[in-house]
């Protein structure tokens, strides 16, 4: 009843609406209310838009267009669009009808316009922080809140961030397992985005730094550990994109939930595992493991506003935004000598 089936993105630019809103309205009805959906442009696979009779010139209009659009089919009955760079709705009803508030994300971090739009619809906002460290996202998280502020929202903005996760009895035996799984893994999106976009340049694999922010690994402990300084950096939710080797699946699935019911512990309150299926594309791919240009400019992202800024108390609070907000990605994952990379 806790877990939770969630897009790792959904291309919304490429996607209609009309048939998003009855797929997920869909798996929301038989997962009995709780579906989610993270909303990405994926800007960067030129292609997708090519193969799909689409001008990625166009890509923040479909974007935008698509999302308001989405959000109001699953929130209302009786829609009528006026239409643009898709065809105009009258007095449009999406069936099936979700159980409940369908929560919809939007996945981004280095365009205003997306930012921009998310909160203006008063959207929370998931960062695409396994491809670089979540205090790299800040110019990102800064302007989101500034301009939801603008917009004059009721409420708290809220930002997630989402890395990489693999839990093994010790730190170092988690290490060797993960690494050259890892490794193939990166190998496999390096190709998958060189495929979808030519002259795309090929970002090289460094372990260390990928587990200094976009990858979490180590024993329960140090994964706890982890999770608490990455929470400590600001994003109220963290989803975890976790690795289960199929070799170590059963095992490994027990030191996971050791893992989190660890951080639930620190906080004194119990913590609902929720594992999401990332069920869409990959979001994001083209981003360098240093700082990130905001829309090609020169500024570079700095961390998050810390939580509970000036708090003694910073590190109990964050042990219960874990539990409130920790979201596990659950994906059982071919071995390193497989050739699917996940």
């Amino acid at each position: 009843s806790t877990v939770r089936l969630s897009t790792g993105v959904t291309l919304a630019a490429n996607l209609d609406p009309v048939r998003m809103a009855e797929d997920y309205a869909t798996l929301d009805g038989v997962s009995s209310g709780r579906a989610e959906i993270v909303a990405g442009r994926g800007s960067y696979f030129a292609r997708t838009f090519e193969y799909l009779g689409q001008d990625p010139r166009q890509s923040k209009r479909l974007f935008a267009e698509h999302v308001e659009l989405l959000v109001r089919l699953l929130r209302e009955e009786d829609v009528c669009h006026p239409g643009g760079l898709r065809p105009a709705l009258d007095h449009f009803t999406s069936r099936p009808r979700p159980e409940g508030p369908l929560p919809v994300w939007v996945g981004g971090g280095s365009s205003r316009d997306t930012l921009a739009l998310a909160a203006r619809l008063g959207l929370p906002l998931m960062l695409p922080s396994v491809f670089a460290p979540p205090e790299d996202f800040v110019p990102a998280a800064e302007f989101y809140r500034e301009a939801w502020a603008e917009a004059g929202h009721a409420g708290a903005p809220q930002v997630g961030a989402v890395c990489h996760c693999h839990v093994g009895p010790t730190t170092q035996q988690a290490r060797a397992t993960f690494e050259p799984h890892y490794r193939q893994y990166w190998g496999w999106v390096q190709d998958l985005v060189q495929a979808y976009t030519p002259n795309a340049p090929r970002m090289d694999f460094d372990f260390e730094t990928m587990l200094v922010g976009p990858a979490v690994c180590g024993s329960p402990a140090q994964v706890v550990e982890q999770v608490l300084q990455l929470l400590l950096q600001g994003p109220q939710r963290i989803g975890q994109l976790v690795h289960l080797l199929a070799a170590h699946l059963q095992q490994l699935q027990q030191l996971l939930l050791d893992a989190f019911a660890g951080a639930a512990g620190l906080a004194g309150n119990h913590l609902h595992h929720r594992v999401e299926a990332a069920a869409g594309g990959l979001q994001g791919v083209a981003r360098h493991l240093g700082p990130f240009p905001l829309d090609g400019g020169q500024q570079a992202f700095k961390p998050f506003p810390e939580l509970g800024r000036g708090s003694p108390s910073g590190r109990a609070r964050t042990a219960g935004a874990i539990a409130r907000g920790v979201v596990v990605h659950g994906a059982a994952c071919a071995s390193p000598q497989g050739k699917d990379g996940c």
